[in-house]
Formats: structure tokens, C-alpha cells, sequence
């Protein structure tokens, strides 16, 4: 059979064009409702729409911004590569974008109150990658709000998961803008395990100051999403050679990951860079909040590497960090290897202005566990401004007050260039800028070619070596927490070399049930879990994921080791009897329940333990178990995984003995992965003992408070039960006492 010679060469051509450059679909956005969802599927959980083609894409934006489909408890997957437009960046960076297929976000979300014309489905990218993605809005007013990303608007519901974008880009003015998607308001986490890498987020001027939409005047702008909002996480996505510029004269939240988050972020790793300037516009009064990993975080921020690239331009007001600019609870284990550079690329834009810039953060309430090794450069300025440029290699008080409450295990090696003698008003912290000293524990600094005004905080100037030697090591290790990164032999916490591979728990943390809802359902490569144990002692033990029989045995000893679940409560002669089974020697360790553990052989009663390939599980599920007696009191084991203080009303065990929490008693605070009991009202839990599973028992005197236990039952003066809320003179074991 002969071939045409046409074909021959056709076949040829294809043979050496980019794959993305073959891959092109034709696809459009629809006119009118598409007649099928997917090609395959049901939207079940076992069964999710397959998504194989550009067009789908299409039509599943149509009918999320066009009826009021949101696809709530609906499940797609994608299972094919998907190229929207071929060379896009290219195509920008030489003028010839204007042939390329514009995108319509999935999701426009009227209403910010409203989920409709939000997506509210779970989207699988199943590893696959969505690319030439082309959003260009840039001629559009700043009173059309906009949701931009490959995903407009995300609502209740919705999660975004193990989806890959490239070569993708967005020309906005104020919006919520992300490449992957520009607006989630969710429960839990929204989005995982996503990627996106060489594209482009260009934000351009509207003005000067102000918007006459005061209430979106403000913009969200990340390279994953713009902005989360409800108590919305994001975790274990990355960036790669994202570029975000930023023009604009109104009030913008950047991140290299996301704008602004309500919940918490955690494993994330951000690279590329960001570039905020004012574009020339005069009499700017707007702020620019910058971060490499996100702006702002409602929640902790934890185990993330920023390696944004920061610019700063013209006389733009802006305060940046390489991690965070402000978190409403703690950054905690994370590295920072941007730098951040101050520069003036014209001539009539000289005067340095109000820029705040730190290594890590800005605001929170505790730093601990976390590393700077980007640098400070300023150039092509004359003058500074009235308020002068400060920065700080870890942290940097923006209030003028201590935000931060305590520093602990933090690092610093840096460089700031030697600045002209006109521009000495430059505040430089080496380590830390706050208003009052605060807590500063384990803290160290290389900081150097800078010109001395600065104040700092912390532990002053060794030498390079000494961040390299192991002495500092030792010292950071006390909780087994840092390594030395094989790149530079500088110091890191654990698993950065692999972000995301190692989840570090700690008994004394206050943050675990926010860490744990990060990787709930998440199987860890390594789990670093710091539990003290006591030997030949009783420990109440509770652990977010399973032990099988012989990972108990080499954790906690082949002999006299015991893992006790409460079975029975009984009331009867004057004890209350709580009965224990043993779990061992063939049961498990069941995630999220509560149990006693007896450690006797010597070496394993530590205080730190190390299990692989652990599945996380975040929730509690706490024995409740009731007496035969008429009564049917109710005795509930539960616990907490995190520092909490325990609740009024409850009992703990220590020392042997069965402890109470009266209302009059000061607080107690319980270490994490630790249980506590709670009884039904009238339940005389004076006295009460354990019954093992091998028939022993161990007698609990309860020790009481200034006032009896609101079990005993109590009596008003007129002689009527009394309720756990009276107060004023009540009758508790024959005794008149005062309930306050």
C-alpha cells in the first residue's frame, strides 16, 4: 500500500510539535443548556462524572453560572489531559494572544450570601493537567466583580483536589483571582494536593485609591486561589514559576498560594515571584499585604516553604513577608528562602515609602520552629519617606504593639545591602521588630552588611558554621524536630527536603486539631509523635490514627504492656466500678478512641515515638457506657489531642487517683492525646475503682475540691433537687455549702 507523500510529512511535522501543541481541542462556551453532563458517570462518590474533554469543562461552567445546577454532593474526576489553548504565555509575551480561547471560570456566584452560580461539588484532577488556560479581563471596571481562576466561585461543599495547571494566565483589575480558582467559602478543607506552575497573574491599574463598589474594593490574588473564606483550609499544594504583578491603586491581599484564607494552610510550597508597584499612580493611599505562602490566615500557619521572589516598586505601600503577613494563631515549622527587593525603576519614583518587609510574619501569636534565608536589597531610591521602610529577618510588629506572644527555635541567616547614607532612617531588625520584648527562646541570627539602625531581639551574630555545626542542632532537637537541608547544610524542621512527608505531633501544642484537619484522611510517610509515657503507671492514651498489635509491642514492649477500653460502669456498695477489657494481644489501637495503656518494660516508656505510613484521622469518638441500675447513669470517656484546658464537672486520672474539676477548682489544662471522664448529675462518684481486664483493680480516692461534685446530689433550702446551674446556699451531703 502506498502512502501519500503529504501524509508522510504531515505524520512528521506532528512527530516533533510539543505535545500541548497536538493536544488543542476546538471547545467553546456554550449558547444554550448542553444536552449531557460527561460522556461517563453518575456523579456518585463510586461512580463521578469522568470529565475527558475541554468541552465538558466548558459545559460544566455553563450550567454553574447560567441555571442553578451547583452540583452539591456531586463527584467528577478528570481523567485525560486537558489543553484549552496552546503557547500562552507566549503568546501574551509577544502580543499575539488575541486568537486565543478565552475561559469562563466555573462558578460567577451572584451573591456573595448565596451559593447559587457557586460550584459545590468535590472535583478529582486525579493528577492531571489542565493547561493553556487564558483569562483576560483587563479592560473590564472595577465595579464588575469577578471570580477568576479555572474555578470562579467554590461554595459550600466544594473541594478542589490533586489538580495540575501550567502555562496559564489572568489580566484582571480588583478581583478574586487565583489560577485554580478565585473564590472558596467552605467548611473544612477546600483545596489539596493541587499544582500550579509556569503561568502568570498580571493585575492592572483601575486608579488611584478607592472604589465606588466600596464594598469589593479590595482584592484576593494567589497562585492557587484568591481567597477561602467560611473556616476554609488549604493544604499540600504547590507553586512553581508563578509570577503574580500587581499595578493596581486599590487594597489587594497577594499570596503565593492563596490571598487570604480563613482557616489554616499547611505543606505548602510556594516558588516564583511577586511584583507589586503603583504603576505610576500619584497620591496612592491603598495597602498592598503580601506573603509568600498566603496574606492572611485566619488559622495556623504550618510545615510550608515560601521561595517567592518578592519586588517592590515605585512608592507602593506595602507590608510583606516570606511566609505570612498575618495569622490569626501561630506559624509554626516553616522556611523561607525569598528575598525581598526594593526597587526604583524610574527616575521620578525615588522616595522610598511606608514598606514593611519580614522573613517570616507580621502578626501572630506565636513564631516557633521556623527559618529565614531570604535576603534584603534596595536600590535606585534618593530618600525615604516621612514614615520610614522597616524590616525584620524574622518577624515585624506592624501594630506598634507585641503581637506575637512567644518566639521559639527560630533562625535567621541573611544579608541587607549597605544602604546611602540618605536613607540611614531605615529600621533593620536582624531577628525581630516589636514594641515590647516578648517571649524569645532558642533564637539565632547571621545578619550582616547593614547599616546599624536597627533594634533586635534575640541571640545575637554567630558565625555560618555554627548554623551548620551540630551543636545547634543538638539544641533544636530537643523535640526531634529539625535536620540539616541537603542543599546548603542549613538548618531545617523535619521533612522539608520532601515537604509533606513528615507530620510532627506535639503533647504541649495547643494547635493539634487544627494541624490534624489539615491531613485528616491523609496517609503520612512519617508521623513524629511526642507522647510522654510513664512507666508502671497508668497513662489514659488517645491517638488520630491506627496501631495494629505489633506496632504497639515495638513502640511500648513485648511485656506488662496493657491497652485497656472501657466496657461497664457499676454502682454498688458505695464504689462505682468502671470496667476495662484488654485490647491485647491481637486487637488494635483504634484511631480517635480513648483507652488506658500500662508500660512496664524498661527503654520504652519515652517521650517521643516514630510510625510510618499512618492515615490521619481527626475526629473523636468517645465509650459511653451505662449502670444497670435503674438510674441507668452514664459514664462517658473522651479526650482531646491537643493542650486544652479540661471542662468543669469532668474527672482525670493522676497519680492513682481519680481527680474532679468543680466549678470552684482553678482551671486544668491537660497535656494532648490525654482522656478524661464525664458522669450523668446524680452519680455518686466519691469513690470508684478500675477493674482490668485480668480482674485486678486499682482503687480511685477522689479528691474534691472546695466544693463537693455537682454528682452528689444537691438540694435547695425547700428541700427540691437542686439542677448543676443553681447557685446560693444548696444541701450536698448533708452539708450547707455556697454555689457561686
Amino acid at each position: 500500500m502506498r502512502i501519500p507523500i503529504l501524509q508522510i510529512l504531515l505524520s512528521m511535522l506532528l512527530s516533533v510539535l510539543p505535545a500541548a501543541a497536538q493536544g488543542v481541542e476546538a471547545w467553546t462556551y456554550p449558547t444554550a443548556k448542553p444536552t449531557e453532563i460527561c460522556s461517563a458517570g453518575t456523579g456518585a462518590a463510586d461512580d463521578p462524572y469522568q470529565v475527558t474533554a475541554a468541552q465538558q469543562l466548558a459545559n460544566i461552567a455553563y450550567l454553574v453560572n447560567e441555571t442553578e445546577e451547583t452540583f452539591a454532593g456531586k463527584c467528577f474526576i478528570l481523567k485525560n489531559d486537558i489543553v484549552l489553548n496552546s503557547g500562552v504565555l507566549t503568546a501574551v509575551a509577544g502580543g499575539t494572544d488575541g486568537s486565543l480561547q478565552q475561559w469562563t471560570p466555573i462558578g460567577r456566584r451572584a451573591n456573595p450570601d448565596d451559593d447559587v452560580h457557586s460550584f459545590c461539588g468535590s472535583f478529582d484532577g486525579d493528577g492531571h493537567t489542565v493547561s493553556g488556560l487564558y483569562i483576560d479581563n483587563s479592560s473590564k471596571g472595577v465595579d464588575f466583580l469577578r471570580y477568576t481562576g479555572l474555578f470562579g466561585a467554590v461554595g459550600i461543599g466544594g473541594l478542589l483536589h490533586n489538580i495540575y495547571i501550567c502555562d496559564a494566565y489572568i489580566a484582571e483589575t480588583v478581583c478574586r483571582a487565583g489560577i485554580l480558582c478565585g473564590y472558596a467559602y467552605t467548611e473544612g478543607t477546600a483545596v489539596t494536593d493541587c499544582t500550579v506552575r509556569d503561568s502568570k497573574i498580571k493585575i492592572f491599574k483601575t486608579g488611584a485609591g478607592g472604589s465606588s463598589s466600596a464594598a469589593y474594593q479590595s482584592g484576593y490574588i494567589g497562585g492557587i486561589a484568591g481567597a477561602i473564606g467560611g473556616n476554609g483550609n488549604i493544604a499540600f499544594c504547590t507553586t512553581k514559576n508563578v509570577v503574580i504583578e500587581h499595578a493596581d491603586g486599590h487594597n489587594a491581599y497577594i499570596g503565593g498560594i492563596a490571598g487570604a484564607v480563613a482557616g489554616s494552610v499547611g505543606f505548602c510550597s510556594a516558588g516564583g515571584s511577586i511584583v507589586i508597584g503603583n504603576d505610576g499612580i500619584t497620591e496612592d493611599t491603598s495597602k498592598r499585604y503580601a506573603g509568600g505562602i498566603c496574606a492572611q490566615a485566619g488559622g495556623i500557619v504550618t510545615d510550608c516553604l515560601g521561595a517567592v521572589d518578592f519586588t517592590i516598586q515605585d512608592n507602593a505601600d506595602v507590608n510583606a513577608a516570606g511566609i505570612c503577613f498575618s495569622s490569626g494563631s501561630a506559624v509554626v515549622r516553616c522556611v523561607n528562602r525569598g528575598s525581598f527587593a526594593l526597587s526604583s525603576p524610574t527616575a521620578e519614583e525615588t522616595e522610598l515609602n511606608d514598606v514593611l518587609a519580614s522573613g517570616i510574619c507580621m502578626g501572630a501569636t506565636a513564631v516557633s520552629d521556623c527559618a529565614n534565608y531570604g535576603s534584603f536589597t534596595l536600590s535606585g531610591y534618593t530618600s525615604v519617606a516621612a514614615t520610614p521602610p522597616s524590616l525584620a529577618g524574622i518577624y515585624l510588629d506592624y501594630t506598634g504593639t507585641e503581637e506575637a506572644a512567644s518566639f521559639a527555635r527560630c533562625l535567621c541567616v541573611s544579608t541587607a545591602n549597605s544602604f546611602p547614607a540618605e536613607l540611614t532612617g531605615v529600621r533593620i531588625a536582624p531577628m525581630i521588630a516589636s514594641g515590647t520584648i516578648p517571649e524569645v527562646t532558642l533564637c539565632y541570627y547571621l545578619f550582616s552588611d547593614y547599616t546599624t539602625q536597627s533594634t533586635d531581639l534575640g541571640t545575637a551574630n554567630p558565625s555560618l558554621d555554627f548554623f551548620k555545626g551540630a551543636s545547634l542542632l543538638s539544641s533544636l532537637n530537643s523535640k526531634g524536630e529539625w535536620a540539616a537541608a541537603s542543599a546548603d547544610g542549613l538548618p531545617v524542621p523535619l521533612g522539608f527536603d520532601a515537604l509533606g512527608s513528615t507530620l510532627v505531633l506535639d503533647e504541649l501544642s495547643s494547635l493539634q486539631s487544627s494541624l490534624l484537619a489539615l491531613c485528616h484522611g491523609r496517609t503520612m510517610p512519617t508521623v513524629v509523635w511526642r507522647r510522654t509515657m510513664l512507666l508502671n503507671s497508668w497513662n489514659t492514651l488517645l491517638a488520630p490514627f491506627v496501631l495494629s498489635a505489633d506496632e504497639l509491642h515495638a513502640a511500648f514492649g513485648n511485656t506488662g504492656l496493657y491497652l485497656e477500653q472501657l466496657k461497664a460502669v457499676r454502682d454498688e456498695d458505695a464504689y462505682v466500678t468502671l470496667s476495662f477489657g484488654n485490647v491485647l494481644p491481637s486487637g488494635a489501637l483504634q484511631a480517635g478512641t480513648p483507652y488506658l495503656l500500662w508500660v512496664s518494660e524498661t527503654g520504652k516508656a519515652l517521650s517521643r515515638y516514630t510510625f510510618t505510613d499512618k492515615t490521619i484521622q481527626a475526629g473523636i469518638a468517645p465509650i459511653r457506657v451505662s449502670t444497670s441500675t435503674p438510674d441507668n447513669y452514664v459514664i462517658e470517656m473522651t479526650g482531646c489531642y491537643g493542650r486544652a484546658a479540661l471542662p468543669i464537672y469532668s474527672y482525670y486520672i493522676q497519680n492513682d487517683k481519680f481527680w474532679f474539676i468543680s466549678d470552684e477548682s482553678p482551671a486544668v489544662t491537660s497535656k494532648g492525646y490525654r482522656c478524661y471522664f464525664t458522669a450523668t448529675e446524680g452519680l455518686p462518684l466519691t469513690r470508684a475503682k478500675v477493674l482490668h481486664g485480668d480482674d485486678t483493680t486499682t482503687a480511685l480516692p477522689v479528691p474534691l475540691a472546695s466544693c463537693p461534685s455537682p454528682l452528689v446530689p444537691r438540694y435547695t433550702l425547700d428541700g427540691r433537687r437542686a439542677s448543676t446551674h443553681t447557685r446560693g446556699i444548696v444541701i450536698a451531703g448533708g452539708k450547707k455549702i455556697m454555689i457561686k
